[in-house]
């Protein structure tokens, strides 16, 4: 998936679990994430972590320097940051990104209608190793398709 940029809207517990199985499982490298997270040294621990880049802002996570190759937005926020999530992302998304949600409670239709995108796959986890499960499993044959 060297062609593949992905984008991690919060990156607390649940968004740090995706990126550390992309990760190890060697999905993706450190240089195809980007991510997002409101507090200065969040950012800066996941940084030097992982080596990715992480923004403030959640529309330069998906608009920064991976403009054009982020081919999928992970929400990995909690349900109360969620609208204000959408707001970021509504100028900055195209129709051909592929949105995943873990984010509890968020309907898809929501989402699509928010976001202006019928590309949208919920995933729900139980515990942090399902995430994981998810990522080196379903990421790598839903990302590398040709038409997703």
């Amino acid at each position: 998936m060297k062609d593949v940029d992905l984008s991690f809207i919060g990156c607390g517990v649940m968004g740090e679990s995706m990126i550390a199985g992309l990760l190890r499982e060697k999905v993706v490298e450190a240089r195809q994430i980007s991510a997002s997270h409101p507090r200065a040294a969040r950012r800066e621990e996941l940084s030097k972590k992982y080596g990715i880049e992480v923004f403030e802002n959640n529309a330069d996570a998906v608009a920064g320097r991976h403009a054009g190759r982020v081919r999928a937005v992970c929400l990995c926020v909690k349900p109360q940051r969620l609208s204000q999530v959408l707001d970021d992302l509504n100028s900055v998304l195209n129709p051909a990104q592929l949105v995943i949600s873990i984010v509890a409670g968020a309907r898809i239709e929501h989402l699509a209608e928010a976001l202006g995108t019928a590309k949208i796959v919920r995933a729900m986890k139980t515990k942090e190793r399902m995430c994981e499960i998810f990522c080196r499993r379903s990421a790598a044959s839903c990302l590398s398709r040709p038409r997703i």
